[in-house]
């Protein structure tokens, strides 16, 4: 990690660095033998151009959505063929991008994905988990996730939310809330 302190490699930051970053992967690819460097560095290219286009936000035309399904099937074909079961399996992931993605796609009109994350679900599991342990029922844990749910469903209210907003502070200087006057970005010092 970049503290020093060792820790897991599994971070998506790594994976990026080590699909998207060409000398990275020429580090990686001296740990293998040379038969297998060839087939292995097209792999990488290959999965590094499906996550590229998996992860954009622009819509394909129906022929790029097809020409991403083949692609997909051709690299899942290649890593098949060149890394027999024995030696490698495919993770579940790797397996999800390739035989599935694609799929995605086209169900989203051909939308790629990259509008589709999941920051909004991992941002309230810090709520969840307070409400959880703080704010519900502990009796049972149907209680428990009810009293979660409600909560949950109160905080995505409209009008809860302005609520909320109009007890932040008021700043004169600049009209807005979330600070004073005296803490305002705004004002030149």
């Amino acid at each position: 990690d970049s503290t020093g302190n060792g820790g897991t490699t599994t971070t998506g930051n790594v994976a990026r660095r080590l699909l998207f970053d060409t000398s990275t992967r020429e580090i990686l690819l001296q740990l293998v033998p040379e038969r297998k460097r060839g087939p292995l560095r097209e792999v990488m290219k290959r999965l590094a151009v499906v996550l590229r286009v998996i992860s954009s936000t622009r819509r394909l035309s129906a022929q790029k959505a097809d020409d991403l399904e083949s692609f997909c099937k051709e690299t899942y074909k290649l890593i098949l063929i060149t890394f027999p079961s024995p030696v490698a399996r495919l993770s579940p992931s790797v397996h999800k991008l390739l035989a599935h993605s694609w799929e995605l796609v086209k169900l989203n009109e051909n939308q790629a994905l990259g509008n589709v994350s999941e920051g909004g679900i991992e941002a309230c599991n810090k709520l969840l988990r307070r409400y959880r342990i703080r704010l519900s029922r502990k009796r049972s844990q149907h209680d428990n996730l009810f009293d979660c749910a409600k909560r949950l469903w109160v905080n995505s209210d409209p009008v809860i939310q302005e609520m909320r907003l109009a007890t932040l502070p008021y700043c004169k200087h600049c009209d807005m809330r979330g600070h004073s006057r005296r803490w305002c970005p705004a004002r030149v010092q």
